[in-house]
């Protein structure tokens, strides 16, 4: 182990230090204002919302757009990160399941969407009508490739986004 001469400290002005970071999760009182369940809440409607988006555009484009996934993976960390002002890993987490559980349900309404209009039933119906089992199946018959790797992109998003970043000191001063 190499020993520094007296008076040298390695973490002076360094970025990585904790004590430069105002908003650090390890002093008590900084994470008073975190709503974990709040920021679930409004993640769970960003990706149902984002999964209604995702059905109506590709019903009427007459294609699956993938980007659509990144944009609900956005979507859901934004709202967690604005709703839950979380500062931890489990707000993270979060983002990164709900922004997948919006993909998933993107693709379940466009298969509903679909079937409503052929079947002429309400999609109310169809969705009502739906079981696990038949939803593993749309998803399943449906799934492609590249849509792994959307998926993964809008996980990620939702991961990355779902959490207030710390702001070191030298760069929180005007």
């Amino acid at each position: 182990m190499i020993k520094l001469p007296d008076g040298i400290n390695p973490y002076k002005n360094n970025p990585v230090n904790p004590a430069n970071y105002t908003q650090n999760p390890y002093i008590p009182g900084m994470n008073d204002d975190q709503n974990l369940g709040m920021g679930i809440v409004a993640g769970l409607a960003a990706a149902i919302v984002g999964g209604v988006l995702w059905a109506v555009i590709t019903y009427y484009a007459g294609i699956q757009i993938g980007w659509m996934a990144i944009g609900i993976g956005f979507l859901v960390g934004f709202s967690i990160r604005h709703f839950g002002k979380g500062k931890d890993v489990s707000f993270s987490i979060a983002g990164a399941f709900l922004a997948l559980v919006g993909c998933l349900l993107g693709n379940i309404f466009t298969v509903c969407m679909y079937i409503s209009v052929e079947s002429g039933e309400s999609i109310f119906n169809v969705l009502s009508g739906l079981d696990f089992s038949t939803m593993s199946d749309y998803l399943i018959t449906s799934f492609r490739l590249m849509d792994a790797v959307f998926y993964g992109i809008a996980i990620y998003e939702g991961y990355k986004y779902s959490v207030i970043k710390a702001i070191p000191d030298n760069e929180n001063k005007n």
